[in-house]
């Protein structure tokens, strides 16, 4: 049967994307995934401007129009990068400038967030460990290594344990928290020093997985509409302690950071917070 018009471009176009897939992967080394990437931008170029000959101009039109639609910059030059490779493929020349990379302020619990959840609790062990989250800082791996052996009530200290080339370290549990904590465990009746701190409801240790599915559990209950998750209590006890004149260098011990540029580009204010410290030092 003869084919039609459109079925020759059809077949055209498709002959293009599995040759320009072989080059990505066979020529330039680049993974199947990231191959996936830049075709479905070139799919993009190719339906919007039609001509399988690259223009510059026509590159730099959908570099515009995806500028207007507010995509990320990372996306943007992501499909920039894909329009290189294609230039290069056909043997034409194509660079433009990458657009600066842009900086999210990684989302914080609220107080009000914050007094939701622990509302939300629906047992003494979830009540206890998010008062342990939001008063150590402590990482999901960490939590889930924690034994009963590890938190000393009476000092209100939690020796941390040293997970996926982390330091043992000592963090404090607030009033609050070791109340909370001690709760929990009066509940076990007593469990051994070696036990897991962190049960799941099979009776061993909690995973990682489990925890994280108890936290979004916990924030559906809770009618939080943020995106809570485990490392999201470790920013919302990073900032409160800055809120409350904590200096950076003992954020960063209590964190347990290397460095104090990990702890600088952790942690950064709202623009509420810096209006309210601009108010508070320049009063004039």
């Amino acid at each position: 049967m003869k084919k039609t018009r459109n079925q020759n471009n059809h077949d055209d176009h498709d002959d293009l994307l599995q040759r320009f897939r072989r080059y990505l992967e066979v020529d330039q080394g680049l993974s199947s995934k990231t191959a996936d990437k830049h075709l479905y931008a070139l799919e993009r170029y190719l339906r919007e401007f039609g001509d399988v000959e690259p223009q510059r101009e026509d590159a730099l039109d959908m570099k515009e129009a995806l500028m207007n639609e507010g995509l990320s910059h990372s996306h943007i030059n992501g499909s920039m990068k894909a329009l290189e490779y294609y230039f290069d493929f056909q043997d034409e020349e194509f660079e433009t400038a990458k657009l600066p990379r842009e900086y999210k302020i990684p989302e914080t619990l609220s107080d009000e967030d914050v007094d939701a959840l622990l509302e939300a609790s629906s047992c003494k062990r979830d009540h206890a460990i998010q008062k342990l989250l939001l008063s150590t800082g402590l990482r999901a791996s960490e939590v889930c290594a924690l034994t009963v052996g590890d938190i000393d009530l009476d000092k209100c200290e939690v020796t941390k344990p040293a997970v996926k080339g982390g330091k043992e370290d000592t963090v404090f549990l607030s009033e609050g928290a070791a109340e909370a904590v001690e709760d929990y465990l009066d509940e076990r009746n007593d469990p051994g020093s070696d036990e897991a701190f962190a049960l799941s409801e099979q009776g061993g240790a909690l995973t990682r997985t489990g925890l994280l599915q108890m936290v979004k559990r916990t924030a559906r209950r809770a009618d939080v509409e943020k995106n809570v998750t485990v490392h999201m209590y470790r920013r919302t006890y990073a900032t409160r302690l800055l809120r409350n004149g904590a200096d950076l260098v003992t954020v960063k011990e209590l964190l347990g950071h290397d460095s104090i540029k990990s702890t600088m580009r952790y942690l950064r204010l709202t623009k509420d917070d810096l209006k309210e410290n601009h108010a508070e030092f320049l009063d004039f």
